[in-house]
C-alpha cells in the first residue's frame, strides 16, 4: 500500500476579480489580459520568492512556498505592482486580484497538493477584498517582524466548510480602494478632505430619562455638519458605537480614519440647556478649542448651530459663508414635536435592532403625533417612514400591505413642506424600493446623495436598489463607499453584507454568495431577505438541511414573509430571471416540506 506524503507548506491562493464579468464583455481581450498578468507579474514574483504554481483554474492560481514569509512577501509584492500600474483602480485593462495565504498541513500526490492547508488558503482568498491579502492568525504570528507588510485584524470569521472560526488579518496596499482601513499611520489613511467624527454627547442631567434628549442633540449636530460636502463626516450609526465608552480619542481617530473628533456633553435643567463641546486633532491628540453654550430649551437648535458653525469654521473656513445659509436650524424651535420625535427615534432603533413589533408600533404613534404638532419636523417623518417600511418588510402591524404607500405619502408631504429635504428624498427612495419601483427609488436616492454625500444610509439604499435591478458592480462599489462612511455601523448586516450577498446571488457566484450571506445573517439574524435568499441557494445546492435551518429561523420572526414574496407583495428583484430564481427555490422548499 502506497504511503501518503504529508508536509507543512505555505500556500498562496489568488483569483482574478470580476473575471466572469470581463469574459462576458470581451472574451479574447480578457484571456489576453490574464495571460499578461501571469507572464509579467504572477509567475515572475512567485519564482523570485522561491515558489511554484502547482494548479491553475482559469482565473485562479495555487502556489506552494518553502517559507511562509516568502509566500506573504510574494503576495504583497504582486498586489503592490498591480496597484502601481493602476493607482486609481479604474483601469479595466489592468486586472485585480484577491489573494489568501495560509500555512498548514497538506497532502502531496504526483505533483499536486491537497488538504486543509490548501482549502483554507482558498477560503481566505474568497472572502478577501480586491487588492488585498488575507492571512490567518497563525501566519500573522509566524511573519510578525519578518515580513514586508503591515496587517490589520478583521476579527474571527466563519469560513465555509471550516469547522472553527478563524482569526483573519488583512494587508492593505497604499491608495487601495478597498473598504478596509489599515493600521498604518493615520496621516496615510485620511480622506482627501477634512474628516471628522462626532461622538455621542454625554448626558450630564440628573435624570437618566433625558438620555434620548442628549442623543437627539448629537444626531442633529451630525446631520447639520454632514451637509457640508467639503467635509468627510462619519455617520451616526458608527459614532454611537462609542456611546458610554471611555476611549483614547487618538485611538478613535485611528479606528475611524478621521483627523478630528468632536465630543461634548449636555445638561438639561427645567427650561435651561447647556451644551459643552471640544474639538480634538486626532493626529496628536491636541485640543483645537473648547466652548460652552447656554440657552433656553426652545433655543436648543440655535445652540447646535453655534457648535456646527464653530466646527466648520475651524476645519474649512472658506466654505462657511457659502453654505451656512443652507442651514435649517435658524427656522426651528425645539418644541413638544421634537421631544416626541426623539423619544420615537430611541424606541424605533431598539425595535429594529432586536425585532420588537410593539416598539415599532409605539414609535410610529409618537412620530405621527409629532408630525401633527409640527409638519416640518423631519426627524418625526424619518422615524414614521422607517416604522412603516419595517412593517412592510416584516409584515407586522394591522395593514402591512399599505405600509409602503403610507411611507411614500409621508415623504411627499415632507417634501411639500421642506424644500430639498434629504430625509424626504431618502424616505421616498426607500418607499419606492419597498413598492418595487427600483428605478424611481434610484432617482430619489441619488438626489438625496447629491444633497448630502455623507449620508451613509442613502448610499446603502442606493447600493441595495442597484443590486435589485442587477447592477452588481456599481452596487458593490457604493456598498464599500457607505461602509467607509460608517465603518462600525451596527446595522451593517442589514445593508452592506446583504447588498453584497444579493450581488453575488444575481451573478450566480454561489461560493461568494454563501460567504456574504453568512456574514449578513450573523450580523443581523432576524432579517428576512437574507434568510429567503439562503433557502433558495440551499435548494439549488440540494442542501435540504441548510434550507430547513433557515426556514425555521425565518418563520420565528417573520412568518408571513415567504408568502408575501411569492404573491408579489414583497418584490426583491426587478428582473424576472432573478425574481423567478428565488421564487422557484422557495416554492420547491415548501413543496418538499409539505
Amino acid at each position: 500500500m502506497t504511503s501518503v506524503e504529508r508536509k507543512l507548506a505555505a500556500i498562496l491562493a489568488a483569483d482574478v476579480v470580476a473575471y466572469s464579468k470581463f469574459m462576458s464583455i470581451n472574451e479574447e481581450k480578457t484571456l489576453q489580459l490574464v495571460k499578461l498578468l501571469v507572464e509579467e507579474i504572477i509567475s515572475p514574483e512567485i519564482s523570485a520568492h522561491n515558489g511554484r504554481i502547482f494548479k491553475t483554474m482559469g482565473d485562479g492560481y495555487l502556489a506552494e512556498f518553502p517559507s511562509i514569509v516568502g509566500a506573504t512577501d510574494c503576495a504583497i509584492s504582486i498586489q503592490n505592482i498591480i496597484n502601481k500600474r493602476d493607482p486609481s483602480g479604474n483601469n479595466d485593462d489592468i486586472l485585480k486580484l484577491r489573494i489568501g495565504v495560509n500555512l498548514g498541513d497538506v497532502i502531496v500526490d504526483t505533483g499536486d497538493i491537497y488538504g486543509e492547508g490548501v482549502n483554507l488558503a482558498a477560503r481566505l482568498e474568497a472572502i478577501c477584498e480586491p487588492n488585498c491579502v488575507a492571512i490567518t492568525q497563525r501566519v500573522y504570528e509566524e511573519i510578525k517582524g519578518k515580513g514586508s507588510g503591515t496587517f490589520i485584524s478583521l476579527g474571527k470569521k466563519k469560513l465555509k466548510n471550516i469547522e472553527q472560526e478563524v482569526e483573519i488579518y488583512s494587508y492593505i496596499i497604499e491608495n487601495n480602494s478597498s473598504d478596509y482601513e489599515g493600521s498604518i499611520g493615520l496621516n496615510e489613511i485620511l480622506p482627501s478632505k477634512p474628516s471628522i467624527a462626532i461622538l455621542p454627547f454625554e448626558n450630564m442631567s440628573n435624570d437618566e430619562e433625558q438620555e434620548y434628549f442628549c442623543d437627539g442633540i448629537t444626531e442633529d449636530i451630525i446631520t447639520e455638519i454632514s451637509r457640508f460636502d467639503n467635509l468627510f463626516v462619519i455617520s451616526r450609526n458608527t459614532s454611537f458605537t462609542y456611546k458610554n465608552k471611555n476611549m483614547d480619542l487618538k485611538t478613535v481617530a485611528k479606528e475611524l480614519s478621521v483627523q478630528y473628533i468632536l465630543e461634548g456633553s449636555v445638561r438639561k435643567s427645567g427650561q435651561k440647556v447647556r451644551i459643552t463641546s471640544q474639538l480634538i486633532d486626532g493626529l496628536d491628540d491636541t485640543h483645537i478649542w473648547a466652548e460652552r453654550y447656554d440657552g433656553l430649551l426652545e433655543d436648543v437648535f440655535e445652540l447646535q448651530e453655534q457648535v456646527t458653525q464653530q466646527v466648520v469654521m475651524s476645519l474649512v473656513p472658506e466654505i462657511l459663508t457659502k453654505q451656512a445659509l443652507k442651514s435649517s436650524n435658524s427656522t426651528r424651535i425645539f418644541d413638544d414635536a421634537y421631544d416626541k420625535a426623539w423619544k420615537a427615534s430611541a424606541l424605533c432603533i431598539e425595535g429594529v435592532q432586536v425585532n420588537i413589533p410593539e416598539h415599532i408600533d409605539r414609535a410610529l404613534e409618537l412620530s405621527l403625533e409629532a408630525i401633527t404638532k409640527n409638519n416640518k419636523c423631519e426627524v418625526a417623518y424619518n422615524i414614521a417612514g422607517l416604522c412603516y417600511l419595517v412593517q412592510s418588510l416584516f409584515r407586522w402591524g394591522n395593514d402591512p400591505n399599505s405600509a409602503a404607500e403610507r411611507s411614500l405619502a409621508l415623504a411627499n408631504t415632507l417634501l411639500s413642506h421642506v424644500q430639498n429635504s434629504v430625509t424626504g428624498y431618502r424616505m421616498r427612495g426607500f418607499s419606492k424600493v419597498r413598492s418595487g419601483d427600483f428605478n424611481g427609488a434610484i432617482s430619489d436616492l441619488q438626489k438625496a446623495n447629491d444633497l448630502n454625500p455623507n449620508d451613509s444610509e442613502t448610499v446603502f439604499g442606493l447600493a441595495f436598489a442597484l443590486a435589485s435591478i442587477g447592477k452588481s458592480e456599481k452596487s458593490k462599489e457604493l456598498s464599500l463607499t457607505a461602509k467607509r462612511l460608517s465603518p462600525k455601523d451596527p446595522f451593517l448586516g442589514r445593508f452592506y453584507y446583504l447588498s453584497m450577498a444579493m450581488c453575488y446571488f444575481i451573478e450566480r457566484d454561489n461560493n461568494n454568495f454563501f460567504d456574504w450571506a453568512e456574514k449578513a445573517i450573523e450580523a443581523s439574524p432576524n432579517a428576512p431577505i437574507r434568510r429567503a435568499l439562503m433557502i433558495a441557494y440551499a435548494m439549488e445546492e440540494n442542501d435540504k438541511e441548510l434550507a430547513e435551518q433557515h426556514y425555521a429561523e425565518l418563520i420565528n420572526f417573520a412568518p408571513k414573509f415567504i408568502p408575501s414574496v411569492l404573491n408579489g407583495e414583497n418584490i426583491l428583484f426587478a428582473d424576472d430571471e432573478h425574481r423567478q430564481r428565488i421564487n422557484n427555490g422557495l416554492r420547491e422548499f415548501l413543496s418538499m416540506a409539505e
